[in-house]
C-alpha cells in the first residue's frame, strides 16, 4: 500500500503496474481497483489514478461529510480540505497532505480542530509526531501505516477489527499480462510483506483471531490471513497446517514445545515447509527459527506481541469512543 500512497503523494496521475505492482503485497492491485482507486486506461500497462474515489473512500472510512464541497479531481501541494466529522461530539475538519514538508508546516498551521491525513512518514519527523499526536487540536495521521488490504478491499487497519469502507465495491475487469512477460511475474512472485525488512528480529507477530495476525515493522503494520501468505489451500481460504503452526507460535510468545504436529521429526518437517514461505512472503533470507534447543523446542526470531492490547493502546479517544458505541472495542 506505500508504494501506491507514495504515487499519490507525488501528484502521479498514472500508475505504470510494471513498476508498482511489484512493490505492492499480494491482493493490493485487486483491493485498489476494487475501491476504484485505480481506473483502466485501456491499456495493461498503465492504470489512472482516481483522486475523488480516493477523497471519497477516505470521508468513509473516517466517518466524514463532504459539507458540500466540491471533490476535488487531483492532488494538491497544499492541504486539501475533505469534509467534517465529529471526535468527542465536537467537529473535526477531515485534511489531506502530501508528504511534503511544506503542506505538512502549513496543515500544522490550522486553526479548528483537524486531523490531518499524511500519505506517508517521509517528511514526519519524530518532534512532529510528538507535537501533533492523539492529544492534539491538529493531529496527524499516516495513511501508509493504517491502510490495508483486506479481503479484497481497502481497510483502516489501525482498529481493534479492520474496518472497509461502507462504499460499494467498484472491480472492474481489465486485461491481463501475458502470462510470461515481466510484470506478470512480478506479479506472481509479489512484492515482501514489508519494504526494507532484512531480518526477522525488528519484526512483531500478534495473533488477531483464529484467522488473522498481525505483523509489525517499525510504524508499519499489516493484518494478514493465511492467503495473504500463501497458507491457505489453492482456491480456498481454509487454513493449512502450517498457518496454524504460526499461530502456535504467536500463542506460547515466539515458542513452539507441542506434540499436536507429530513427532519431532514431523514438526521438524511442517516447520521447514513454514520456514519456505515466510522467508518468500517478507523477502529475508535468514532462518525465521532458531535451532532447535532439547527441552525448549523451537524460538522464533521475530518478536511475539498481544494484537488486541497493541491496538486498544494506540487508539485516539474519539476512535475508542466510536468502537465503543459500536460495540467492536476488545472484540478477537
Amino acid at each position: 500500500m506505500r508504494a501506491f500512497l507514495e504515487m499519490l503523494g507525488s501528484g502521479e496521475s498514472l500508475a505504470d503496474l510494471e513498476q508498482l505492482a511489484p512493490r505492492l503485497a499480494p491482493g493490493e492491485i485487486h483491493a485498489l481497483r476494487a475501491e476504484g482507486f485505480l481506473q483502466p486506461t485501456g491499456t495493461a500497462r498503465f492504470e489512472e489514478l482516481s483522486i475523488p474515489d480516493v477523497i471519497r473512500t477516505l470521508r468513509a472510512l473516517w466517518g466524514a461529510g463532504s459539507g458540500g464541497v466540491r471533490t476535488a479531481a487531483k492532488m494538491s501541494h497544499a492541504p486539501m480540505h475533505l469534509g467534517w466529522f465529529e471526535i468527542d461530539d465536537e467537529p473535526c475538519e477531515l485534511v489531506l497532505v502530501a508528504d511534503d514538508a511544506h503542506a505538512i508546516a502549513a496543515a500544522a498551521r490550522r486553526r479548528e480542530r483537524a486531523l490531518v491525513l499524511v500519505t506517508t512518514d517521509r517528511a514526519m519527523t519524530p518532534e512532529l509526531r510528538r507535537r501533533h499526536g492523539s492529544r492534539a487540536r491538529v493531529r496527524f495521521v499516516v495513511l501508509s501505516e493504517c491502510l490495508g488490504a483486506r479481503d479484497g478491499r481497502i481497510c483502516r487497519v489501525d482498529l481493534p477489527v479492520p474496518m472497509a469502507s461502507p462504499l460499494p465495491p467498484r472491480a472492474h475487469a481489465l486485461p491481463a499480462a501475458a502470462p510470461h512477460s515481466p510484470s506478470a511475474r512480478s506479479a506472481q512472485r509479489g512484492a515482501p510483506i514489508f519494504e526494507g525488512a532484512v531480518a526477522w528480529e525488528p519484526l512483531v507477530f500478534m495473533k488477531l483471531d483464529n484467522h488473522r495476525i498481525l505483523v509489525r515493522f517499525e510504524r508499519r503494520s499489516r493484518v494478514l490471513t493465511a492467503h495473504d501468505l500463501d497458507l491457505a489451500r489453492k482456491g480456498s481460504r481454509e487454513h493449512r497446517v502450517l498457518f496454524e503452526m504460526l499461530m502456535a507460535f504467536c500463542e506460547n510468545d515466539g515458542c513452539l514445545k507441542t506434540r499436536r504436529f507429530g513427532g519431532r521429526d514431523a514438526t521438524k518437517a511442517t516447520l521447514s515447509r513454514l520456514r519456505k514461505k515466510l522467508k518468500a512472503a517478507f523477502g529475508i533470507e535468514d532462518d525465521p527459527f532458531l535451532e532447535y534447543k532439547p527441552g525448549t523446542g523451537w524460538i522464533a526470531r521475530f518478536k511475539v506481541g498481544d494484537g488486541e492490547d497493541e491496538r486498544e493502546n494506540e487508539l485516539s479517544p474519539g476512535a475508542r469512543a466510536m468502537l465503543q458505541r459500536a460495540g467492536k472495542l476488545g472484540r478477537r
